[in-house]
């Protein structure tokens, strides 16, 4: 962009709610400056002279998107106009923990909410402030697959709960651990329990949003015929499309397509949106969607209605890169819009939601443009070469809004037995991906299971945060980490070299924030390390002067003069050092 006026901020930002922004123009251009608050109200800035500049810093108090004009004081043309995305301050200490809920009354195995509900206690005792709970809404019945294969105790998983029947019903086997409770307004009441509950320890609640596909019995399928596709054969790339000119079997449910992903049909139990964007593959042009601005309306209703109702605080958005943007600025706006107007009567915390949109780097920009806060990062699948990632990671400018994970789970395309998206297993053991995880920018979500290293199955009815083993002591404290160290709660990320014989095995960053630095450290190998040299470097590390350094994880605190540091690093452990030149007391937990 050629600049003619703003010298700073130089480019469209990302902020966290409560921080200051510099606004600063040449001085004598004659120019104004204009505020545009995320609710559309206009503040002209008074600025103050400094020298050959015009300056001033404003608070940005509200989440969303502000915007800054430069114009002509006279006349008032426009010279420049940036867009400054504001996050909820939330989101830079969030410890997302992700909840599977059992979707079989006869399953014993996992966790109902009433379940989850007795340990919320223990669940914020972990460190958790965020819930993101995989679907739990009522699922379709027609070409439901089912876990034959006996890979989960009591036949936990019968399908999908991808495969949504009714987005505005509760699945009361996820709900309910008393097989008396069997209705939808009272699986309702113990969701709202819950959530107050949860709300009260200061934990959000974020659902599962699925809009790409439902399942074939879908509730509005025969209302609103159109708003899907038909084939003959709902499996194959070879099959045209029907039409409603072509009768029957147009709108028959068993004729459904199915989503292609991946160059499969494996999610034959769901049937694909016609959002008349991003169809299945066919020899001829799919049709049209006459219904869509209804189809639209009601999915944004939908939408609303948790966050309205329960107050829950976001939407986990499944396969978002395969819905028109028009939609999700649309719909994301009306939420965000229902959950200022709702709070506090409906129990939210402060009224703030956020969308998390599962899509693939290319989509990302794109997203975030369209009102999206945060974005699945490519962390899980650059861990296998953290450092790399961590270089492409310093170049990003979007890294404020990752939604970062080492490992996620799905469901196996046959059985829909949970498994382990991108490996799992012992070779991704140790401490060292949750404290990567937990360091990055961007929001850290715990997967199911890694707390108590469950790499088969899903955790039960504790959960996995309920004990008190080393490595769940582990885990809490690089939580407490990420939730009290400002150093943390910022976009900046450098990535430090490491020399010597070991230095394979070792990652180190710093991330610093407003004079405070932290230098994290992780032996990602499966031996000791024992000759890997770190130098450190960071804004807040002066040159030849003596500084301390304390390691957060054991509490221990050394003395030095030299950046060099040699490491000695048991394999999967890691060190998080903070930088003092004084050392006062802290109150961490010793793990």
């Amino acid at each position: 962009m050629n600049i003619s006026g703003f010298i700073q901020p130089d480019s469209d930002r990302t902020l966290i709610q409560k921080q200051h922004l510099s606004v600063i123009i040449p001085a004598g251009s004659g120019h104004a400056v204009t505020l545009i608050s995320p609710r559309g109200s206009m503040k002209p800035l008074r600025l103050n002279t400094l020298g050959d500049r015009l300056e001033t810093a404003v608070t940005l108090d509200q989440d969303g998107e502000y915007v800054l004009e430069l114009r002509e004081a006279s006349g008032g043309r426009l010279i420049d106009r940036r867009v400054i995305r504001v996050l909820p301050s939330w989101t830079v200490s969030a410890v997302v923990y992700n909840l599977f809920l059992r979707t079989s009354a006869q399953s014993s195995y996992d966790a109902t909410l009433e379940d989850v509900l007795r340990h919320i206690d223990k669940v914020a005792d972990a460190g958790v402030n965020v819930l993101y709970i995989n679907p739990f809404y009522d699922t379709g019945a027609y070409l439901k697959k089912h876990n034959l294969l006996g890979s989960m105790p009591d036949q936990a998983l019968k399908g999908t709960p991808y495969a949504v029947r009714d987005m505005t019903e509760l699945n009361v086997a996820a709900v309910a651990s008393d097989p008396a409770l069997s209705s939808s307004w009272q699986a309702e009441e113990v969701l709202r329990t819950f959530v107050s509950a949860a709300h009260n320890r200061g934990i959000r609640v974020i659902f599962d949003l699925i809009l790409n596909h439902t399942s074939h019995d879908f509730l509005l399928q025969r209302y609103y015929p159109e708003w899907f596709y038909y084939k003959e054969d709902i499996l194959s790339t070879d099959s045209p499309y029907l039409y409603f000119t072509d009768g029957k079997p147009w709108g028959d449910p068993a004729h459904t397509a199915v989503p292609f992903e991946d160059g499969d049909f494996y999610w034959s139990d769901t049937a694909k949106l016609n959002w008349e964007f991003d169809a299945p593959p066919a020899p001829n042009d799919p049709p049209g969607n006459p219904s869509i601005r209804q189809m639209y309306e009601y999915f944004i209703t939908v939408a609303s209605y948790w966050v309205r109702e329960f107050g829950i605080d976001g939407y986990r958005c499944d396969l978002a890169h395969r819905i028109p943007l028009s939609f999700w600025r649309e719909c994301i706006a009306a939420v965000k819009s229902t959950a200022r107007e709702s709070h506090p009567h409906n129990d939210s915390i402060d009224g703030t939601v956020v969308f998390v949109a599962e899509a693939p780097p290319e989509s990302v920009s794109s997203l975030l443009a369209a009102g999206f806060d945060f974005c699945y990062s490519g962390l899980a699948q650059g861990i296998d070469n953290p450092g790399a990632y961590l270089k492409s990671l310093s170049e990003s400018r979007e890294r404020l809004h990752s939604f970062n994970f080492a490992e996620a789970y799905d469901f196996h395309a046959r059985n829909r037995a949970p498994e382990p998206v991108h490996g799992g297993g012992p070779d991704r053991s140790g401490i060292w991906q949750w404290a990567l995880t937990a360091t990055l920018p961007g929001m850290a979500l715990l997967y199911s299971g890694f707390e108590k290293m469950s790499w088969h199955g899903i955790p039960g009815a504790d959960l996995g945060l309920i004990g008190d083993n080393e490595y769940l002591a582990a885990v809490r404290t690089v939580s407490e980490i990420r939730t009290k160290e400002k150093a943390l709660h910022s976009e900046a990320v450098q990535y430090l070299e490491v020399s010597g014989e070991d230095a394979e095995a070792i990652t180190a960053y710093s991330r610093y924030n407003d004079g405070e630095t932290l230098f994290v450290v992780l032996n990602t190998g499966k031996t000791a390390v024992t000759n890997a040299i770190v130098r450190l470097s960071s804004p807040d590390l002066d040159s030849g002067q003596p500084f301390m350094l304390k390691d957060l994880m054991t509490g221990r605190i050394y003395l030095r003069t030299d950046p060099e540091v040699v490491l000695l690093l048991d394999p999967g452990q890691v060190h998080i050092f903070k930088l003092e030149q004084k050392w006062e007391d802290s109150s961490y937990s010793q793990a």
